[in-house]
């Protein structure tokens, strides 16, 4: 099965905080395509990242895919490109390579990783961006009748106030929902850091996350030290290094890998083997597409140090694939197939399609 094209895809999907920027790559073999989902700055990131990489895939053997992950990677080492855009990419194609692979051996990814080492994941319910606090104890009353164990709020835009909608949640909802607070990196300093953290613990909170900006990981280390909640972060982390710093000054208590950004189910792999020698456990990120979520629970199936929580899809994404994730009393239920188990619906992609620029490398 020889890669035959690698092409770049950006969407625009209307949503009810307006429309959302959708990076995808798709390899094309003779009779199967994989598709993966980037985590890119710009839609000129995109094409000129693709043509960076695809030099090294076009018609190479998808059942490479570990060679051809190195020799992608080390891509990142010999060019003068944004690493970080080059890694989003190949976090697409990895997707992409992992899908054919299982499709070829007729096989779930999960198995061709190793195994199972869960039997179910639980879905997080993602609060949706904007709502006050009114609105937020409605939604987490909402979403915990539908069975979901933890919801998932952010408290990036308004740190102080919400903690004070998560207290009134936690009131409304009651003691046996896990809550989950994003700050989002937006703290300014280790002191308002650690003020926000000791309310979300006082909440009972089951994880806080990105509390502070990616650099001094002595301050992420207090944060552990001092506040009761677990302490996670990783999102922003997109390369072994940064996290082998971080892990090595004990500043996280979970790690948080965003599939999209860190290599894909391959990156994810690394990362999570590094945390393991911590005694770390890992809760993969994958944004909120099906397509992404399908990909991290397989990932998360076969990763012994993994917490199995992942997030619902987010509803304008419906449609996004032939046959998604669904979650039913809050669990995530994979599709049954090989490779990823379901493919992207080429509708969907040419409704909410946009142009791509020439790339510019």
């Amino acid at each position: 099965m020889r890669i035959q094209a690698v092409t770049p895809h950006h969407l625009r999907v209307p949503s009810d905080a307006g429309d959302e920027d959708l990076f995808l790559v798709e390899l094309r073999c003779e009779k199967a395509s994989g598709w993966g989902e980037a985590r890119v700055p710009s839609p000129q990131r995109l094409v000129d990242a693709v043509a960076i990489i695809e030099p090294l895939l076009l018609g190479t053997e998808a059942l490479d895919r570990g060679v051809l992950w190195e020799r992608s990677h080390q891509r990142l080492h010999t060019s003068d490109f944004d690493a970080s855009s080059l890694l989003g990419v190949l976090s697409a194609v990895d997707m992409g390579l992992w899908d054919l692979v299982g499709q070829t051996l007729g096989v779930p990814c999960w198995q061709l990783a190793g195994g199972a080492h869960f039997a179910a994941l639980d879905a997080c319910a993602v609060a949706p961006a904007g709502l006050d606090a009114e609105q937020l104890v409605s939604w987490a009353k909402a979403a915990s009748r539908q069975y979901f164990s933890a919801l998932r709020f952010d408290i990036s835009a308004d740190a102080v106030a919400g903690v004070e909608a998560i207290h009134r949640a936690r009131q409304a909802v009651g003691s046996q929902t896990r809550f989950i607070a994003n700050a989002g990196s937006a703290l300014k300093d280790v002191d308002e850091a650690l003020q926000i953290g000791t309310g979300l613990a006082q909440a009972d909170a089951f994880w806080c996350e990105d509390l502070l900006r990616p650099g001094d990981y002595a301050d992420w280390a207090r944060l552990c030290r001092e506040v009761m909640a677990p302490v996670a972060g990783g999102k922003p982390l997109w390369d072994a290094p940064q996290v082998w710093n971080c892990l090595q000054a004990g500043g996280v208590e979970i790690l948080t890998p965003d599939l999209r950004l860190c290599g894909g189910l391959t990156g994810v792999a690394r990362l999570a083997a590094l945390a393991r020698m911590y005694d770390v456990r890992v809760a993969i990120w994958p944004g909120l597409t099906p397509l992404s979520v399908v990909a991290a629970a397989h990932a998360t199936l076969a990763l012994p140090n993994a917490l199995p929580l992942l997030p619902a899809p987010h509803q304008c994404y419906q449609g996004l694939l032939e046959d998604g994730p669904i979650v039913i009393d809050g669990i995530v239920e994979l599709p049954e197939g090989p490779g990823l188990g379901t493919t992207v619906n080429r509708n969907f992609v040419e409704q909410f399609q946009h142009e791509l620029p020439e790339a510019d490398v």
